[in-house]
Order: structure tokens, then sequence, then C-alpha cells
């Protein structure tokens, strides 16, 4: 074969050629799916300064470094800081160190597997003196002041992170708190320390003396029942007018006013009071003129820690618990004397309950006021009136009764109205939900009277026949036994009931038929709540039952299970049991009140918690 000449093809080249186009198909693929330089791996991590010596309070910055295998150092990678002893020294996400307590501490630099540690030694110098500053303050027209305590060692240098111990020599001048704020109470010189280890330094706070003391208001009139706001002014011997410096107020005459700790002047009878402030032994007058009738009371009702009445001109008065302005007045403040209701309504009954309030007027119009969150005023909504509302639908009633979150009343024409809650069928109609409108009770059933307590209420037909419904009976049902009634009274799981022959029988929900009561007085009226009370047709007055308060009216705190005479020889027209407490009005229209007078409930211008015997309520003659 001569050069130049054409060559037989190499049997092995398509195996050769289809591989290499292969080996660069799979070159391309992979240069296609590169997602860039592979990220370095951490090979160790180092903490600097390695080692470092601090004082208590002081800090340090310390550096973590990242390296690869090789010892490059690398950057973007998270670097977690921990703390051997996050007490003694705890350190933050960058690196910063803070000593707390003298000793040894490891703090720990961590990146993706790797660590470095820093020896940390916290040291503690010795506290060589402190200033408190300012040195000396007097406190005038502002209550407080901060005091700051600068610990220092024997070269002058402050001291950081040492723990104070604050105290005053005398906590009736001022005390102080354990950051060093000081705040006055009264009159005087009173040193302040601060002491860090076995050092310390003080500064003087002095308290200025009252000067003088002046009593105001907006007017020195008051009604009867209405309140007012004394305002009291304190001067110091410095000129200043510190409002911070504690008063205490009085009535030179509890009978004509009464004053509560707020200087919040009520008006209880006809009359001039004196009414005083006094700060720390310097007193200051206001001279009070209050106006209005003595009152005379037709009717009471005792409820859930206050109690109201009805005057013989148709005023309604109100004293106890107000904290969902269940008295009438327009406010939320509890009274110890009566209180007029708002809106000049002009009443022939109230009737209380757990913290609503409703009355009824000489037109026959409803009213109710305080709590209203299911509907209970029955002005339809579900809002709290600190004052009189008149109930929705034009109704004309002969009476209303309060139970403990619903309403009902009774027309001339004996047909009952209910609204409120309805969870034990309070109603009379368990498919009900809550109603802010009277609701007209299922069944057709009239009543003569009606009386609603706790959960349920009970009426008494034309017939003489006893209803209740309600909790433990759901639709009105009729009462066991067959007897004739003629008035009943619903408490919170008790019902009694006088009968045509003036004996009174009592029952309990799902308890056996009525039972009478032992005595075998003659009864014209009864009332129970917790507790039993009834009058007798002599006018006389009887109590049985719980008596943790005094609320059986004889003298004592004991309860008993039969009728006991409430004390004092008292002619009673009625009674009315409230919760631990008692109320009547006398055959002359005097109102007294007996038992739990811890929220101001027995109006007799104090809050007494035992009065086991009739207390007269204020403001009458």
């Amino acid at each position: 074969m001569k050069d130049g000449g054409s060559h037989d093809p190499d049997p092995a080249y398509p195996a050769r050629a289809h591989r290499a186009i292969f080996l660069l198909t799979m070159v391309a693929v992979a240069a296609c799916q590169d997602n860039g330089p592979d990220v370095p791996v951490v090979g160790a991590v180092s903490v600097s300064p390695p080692t470092a010596a601090i004082d208590l309070g002081r800090t340090v910055q310390l550096t973590a470094t990242v390296t690869d295998a090789a010892g490059h150092p690398l950057t973007g990678h998270t670097v977690i800081w921990s703390s051997s002893d996050t007490v003694m020294a705890p350190v933050s996400v960058t690196g910063l160190v803070t000593a707390r307590i003298a000793g040894v501490v490891t703090i720990t630099a961590a990146s993706e597997g790797k660590s470095g540690d820093a020896r940390i030694t916290v040291t503690s110098v010795t506290v060589a003196s402190v200033t408190v500053t300012p040195p000396v303050d007097t406190l005038g027209g502002f209550p407080t002041v901060q005091l700051t305590a600068t610990p220092r060692d024997s070269a002058g240098n402050e001291l950081f992170g040492r723990p104070i111990q604050w105290v005053a020599d005398n906590s009736y001048v001022a005390e102080v708190s354990g950051t060093g704020l000081v705040t006055g109470i009264a009159a005087g010189k009173t040193g302040i320390h601060a002491t860090v280890g076995n050092r310390g330094g003080v500064a003087t706070i002095v308290v200025p003396p009252v000067a003088a003391v002046m009593v105001g208001a907006a007017t020195t009139a008051i009604a009867v029942g209405h309140r007012l706001r004394a305002v009291s002014i304190v001067f110091d011997s410095m000129g200043n007018v510190p409002d911070w410096r504690a008063v205490t107020w009085s009535s030179a005459n509890p009978n004509v006013a009464v004053v509560s700790p707020n200087g919040l002047v009520t008006g209880v009878s006809a009359g001039t009071v004196t009414i005083t402030a006094t700060s720390e032994g310097v007193k200051g007058d206001g001279v009070f003129n209050i106006s209005g009738p003595a009152l005379v009371f037709a009717s009471i009702s005792a409820g859930n820690h206050y109690t109201c009445g009805v005057t013989t001109a148709g005023a309604g008065f109100c004293w106890g618990e107000n904290g969902t302005g269940q008295l009438g007045d327009g406010s939320t403040t509890a009274s110890i004397t009566p209180l007029e209701v708002a809106g000049g309504h002009t009443f022939s009954q109230i009737s209380t309950g757990w913290t609503h309030t409703c009355g009824l007027t000489t037109s026959g119009a409803g009213y109710c006021w305080g709590d209203g969150q299911y509907g209970q005023l029955g002005d339809g909504t579900m809002l709290a009136h600190l004052t009189p509302m008149l109930v929705s639908g034009g109704i004309t009633f002969g009476a209303v009764s309060v139970g403990g979150s619903f309403s009902c009343g009774v027309t001339p024409a004996s047909k009952v109205y209910c609204w409120g809650v309805n969870n034990y069928t309070q109603l009379g109609d368990p498919s009900l939900g809550p109603m802010s409108v009277p609701t007209p009770l299922p069944g057709g059933l009239t009543l003569q009277m009606l009386s609603a307590g706790g959960g349920g209420a009970c009426g008494v037909t034309a017939a003489a026949a006893a209803y209740c419904w309600g909790y433990g009976v759901g639709a009105p049902a009729a009462v066991e036994g067959g007897l004739s009634f003629t008035t009943l009274s619903t408490g919170t799981s008790d019902r009694c009931g006088v009968t045509q022959n003036h004996d009174v029988y009592c029952w309990s929900v799902g308890s056996s038929p009525p039972t009478i009561v032992p005595g075998r007085l003659s009864f014209a009226s009864v009332s129970v709540w917790e507790h039993y009370c009834g009058v007798t047709t002599g006018n006389a007055a009887w109590c049985w039952g719980q008596n943790p308060n005094g609320g059986l009216g004889d003298g004592t705190n004991g309860g008993s299970p039969t009728p006991v005479a409430v004390a004092g020889g008292v002619s009673f027209a009625a009674v009315s049991t409230g919760y631990f407490h008692t109320c009547g009005v006398s055959t002359s229209g005097v109102a007294y009140c007996w038992g739990d007078g811890s929220s101001g409930q027995v109006g007799s211008g104090n809050r007494a918690y035992f009065n086991t015997l009739p207390v007269k309520v204020a403001g009458q003659p």
C-alpha cells in the first residue's frame, strides 16, 4: 500500500466515536446543572480573646472566627453563643458578656457542629464608698424622689452591677422601694440608706409639716338622699399644695349628713352640718345645708347586699351595694344611708334582686335599673343602666317582682309577663333564650300576686291555688298539696306561702309537698331568701333559719329551726328578707334593718358586719 492512497475503515472507530459523544454530552449536562461553587465546610471556630477578667457589672465583647479545614477564614456562617452559667455571666447573640456574679464561666461560640471557648473570670473589687444622690431633698408638691446610689473602689472608680439594699430610718415619714424610689408619707425627717456590701451612703429626706387645710365644694346645699363631692386643699409650711398628703373626713352630725373616706357628702336629714377634713392633726371645716322632708316609709324591699324603699310621698330610696347601679342614683358608688332614686318618679312599689331593681309608678308604669346583661331591665337592651329605664311594651302593671337575673310583672287583669335570663325557664317557656322585653307567661295562667326570687317565681291564682316555675320546676306547675294560699314568697331555693288559715308552709325546690312551719303563729305575710321572716296578724315580726350576721333580729347570731320573735317590740306592717339581712316597716312608717351591714345595706350610717337587733334606717324622725 502506497502513501496518499485510500485506507480501509477502522472497525473500532464507530464505538469510540459514540463514547466520545456521550462523554461530551454528560459534561455539557453537568455544566448546565451546576448551581455555583461549593460552600466551604466549617473546620474550626475560635474565640478571642480566649481569656478575660472583668469586674462585676462590666462587659466584654468576644469575637468568633470561623475557618475551613485549611484555616482560611469563612464568612456568612451562623454563630450561636452560649454561657456555662447564665446567672454568673450571660452572653448576648452578638457575643457581649455581662458580669453578674464573681466566679469563672466558659463562653462558647458554635457553628455547624464546631465550637470554640473563652474562659471569663468575673472579679469582685472591694467597695470602698457609696454615694447617694441627691444627698438632701424636700418632698413638697410632689410625693416622690428617685435616689441613685453609686459604689466606688478605693481609686474612685465606679463599680457596676453591685446589689444595693435600700432602707428608711423612719418609714412613718417616707418609705423607699428596692430601686431607690422614695415616697413621702407624713411630716418629719428621715435618712434613706443605700448599702453595698459593708459600705453605705445616706440621703436626708424632709417632708414639711401641714400648715393649713381648706374644705370646698361646688355648692353647700344638699337635698336629703343626694350626694355632693367635697374637696380638701392641703398647704404645707413651705407654701406647697401637696395633694398627696393623707386626709380623713368626718361629720359633726351623722344624723344630718355623712361623709365617705374620699369626701362624698350625703344628705341624711334636714339641718346644718360641719364636714371636717383632717391632715396630720390640722383641720379644715366646711358647712353644708341639708334640706328636704324626713323619710317616712310605706314599703321596703331587701335584696343582695342592698335595700330599697318607697316613702309615703312615693319617692324611691335605696342604700347599700351599688356596683351595677342597682341603687338607681346615677352612680356605682355604695351608700351607707338612703339615696333618692333618680328621675323624679312617684313609686307605689320597688322590688330588689341580686344586682338589679324594678319599680312600679302610681300610674302602673314599670321601670328597672342596674345590671341588664340578660335583658332583665326589660327596656329592649342587654345593657346596664344607672338610672330607671321604662319597661318596653306600654304595659300597665299592678305589681312587679325581681328575681336573680330576671323580672316579672302582673297586670291589673292578672296577666303575667317576665323578662331576662331563661336558663332555668324563669320566663315559663323553656324554648326561649334571654328576653329583653316583657314576654307573656305561656299557658294563659292568670295570677293575683307573684313573687320572683333566685332562679324561679311563684304566684297565687284567684282561686288561691299556688303555681311555680323556673329553677327545679320548668314550665308553670301547680304546687303539691292542694293548699289555698293568700300570698307567696320565693327565695333562692326555698318557697313559702301563707294559707287562708294564716299558717305558713314552706318547701324546697324538688322536695316533698309544703310543710307547716312549727309554732302555729297566725301570719299575715312571709318573706324568704336564705332565711325566713313573717309578720303576724298582730303585727309582730318572727324569723327563723340561718343567722350568721343577726338576720333573725333576736339579739343573737345563732340559727333557729323555729320562729323566734324579733326583739325591740316594734309593731311591723311588713318585713323583707335579703341576703343575710332583714328590713321591715313599722305600722307608723319607720324603717328598720338588721343582720349583715357590711355593704351599708342596713342603712344606719355604718358598715357593721353584725346587727343582731333592729336598727333604725338613717334619715327618719
